[in-house]
């Protein structure tokens, strides 16, 4: 996902492109996004990932499990590339990607990972067997990660803008 930032018009009428920024321009955007990023990483654990599910798809909501794909929730340092300041929001959590985009599960086999057997309760009865045959599942986009920048994308805006301007005004 791209979040766009609009330079204030009289710092924009200014400059032709960003590549005439100056390097404490750059700099100062790339100390802004790092400060967003991390507000944007908590409102995403905070609100898009906090509660028992499951939630409705159109909610972009996840709820929580078991914790690891909230606590694996991270921002990139942003760097400067040539005339662009980049970042990143994400996780390094495999199963995080069928979340945020969707897609479908195959049928497969769950066999056990340690031992000889898969144990599990249906009712008061222990159920014990060497595998399952999972019949695969469609799992609908809900992009808590994409969404949560989208809800943070005019304090974005605004953050950087006011860095532009105050770092441009004391040039």
């Amino acid at each position: 996902m791209i979040v766009r930032i609009v330079i204030p018009t009289r710092i924009g009428s200014a400059l032709k492109s960003l590549e005439e920024f100056p390097a404490h321009v750059l700099q100062a955007i790339a100390t802004t996004l790092d400060d967003e990023n991390q507000l944007t990483v908590g409102h995403i654990v905070q609100n898009r990932m906090t509660g028992t599910g499951p939630f409705p798809p159109e909610e972009g909501k996840l709820g929580v499990r078991s914790n690891v794909l909230r606590r694996s929730i991270r921002a990139s340092k942003a760097s400067i590339v040539g005339s662009a300041v980049v970042s990143s929001i994400g996780t390094n959590i495999e199963y995080a990607a069928i979340h945020e985009f969707g897609g479908v599960i195959p049928p497969h086999d769950i066999r056990p990972r340690r031992g000889k057997a898969l144990r599990f309760m249906i009712g008061n009865a222990v159920i014990t067997v060497g595998k399952v045959r999972h019949p695969g599942s469609t799992i609908p986009k809900r992009a808590p990660i994409a969404r949560g920048i989208e809800d943070r994308t005019a304090n974005y805006r605004n953050a950087v803008g006011a860095a532009i301007t105050s770092t441009w005004d004391q040039t």
